[in-house]
């Protein structure tokens, strides 16, 4: 039972929970349960912070669904992110009720372009109302085109080019310990 913050008893649950009984008695009906977000907005997807293991320091801020920057001091090595506009999906990942995002990233260097499947999930915050969106993880998924990708039940599925065989490849992952892991 809940316990009142402000006395550390049971006093006020307890009146709530009368105030709840005599309301269902008179015919009164509870309000259903919010439905599910669309999860985050494009533009918010597009001008978010993505963790990468490419940079020293470990993440990117995207601006308007691009970054780029110079390492190591050299003008010639160029390191680029962008969001590629699709496929994107949403759906819950992380079991609190709000629709999450999976989006592909690209990242160019002089080594090529390889692609890689990024989960954006809803935060709730304690200090302000509502919640927020990070990138809590992300899949590295090589050169090959990703054709397809969705959440459902929990995980994120991507299809995309094996560069080796020129065949699809399909995995679903799913979200433990703030990792991607690979789901039957």
């Amino acid at each position: 039972m809940p316990v009142c913050r402000r006395h550390a008893c049971a006093r006020h649950a307890l009146a709530a929970a009368g105030l709840l009984l005599a309301l269902a008695a008179a015919g009164c009906r509870t309000l259903p349960p919010p439905a599910a977000s669309q999860g985050p907005a494009p533009e918010l997807l597009r001008n978010l912070e993505y963790l990468t293991g490419s940079l020293p320091a470990g993440r990117a801020q995207l601006v308007e669904g691009k970054f780029e920057t110079r390492l190591f001091g050299d003008p010639d090595v160029i390191f680029r992110l962008t969001i590629l506009p699709q496929p994107t999906a949403t759906g819950d990942l992380n079991g609190d009720g709000i629709a999450d995002a999976a989006v592909i990233l690209r990242s160019e260097t002089r080594a090529g372009a390889f692609h890689s499947l990024a989960v954006v999930v809803s935060e709730r915050s304690f200090f302000r109302r509502g919640h927020r969106w990070r990138h809590q993880a992300g899949k590295y998924l090589g050169p090959g085109a990703v054709q397809a990708l969705r959440i459902q039940d929990g995980r994120a599925e991507a299809v995309w080019e094996d560069a080796a065989t020129g065949t699809p490849r399909r995995q679903a992952f799913r979200l433990a310990g703030g990792r991607l892991l690979a789901a039957p």
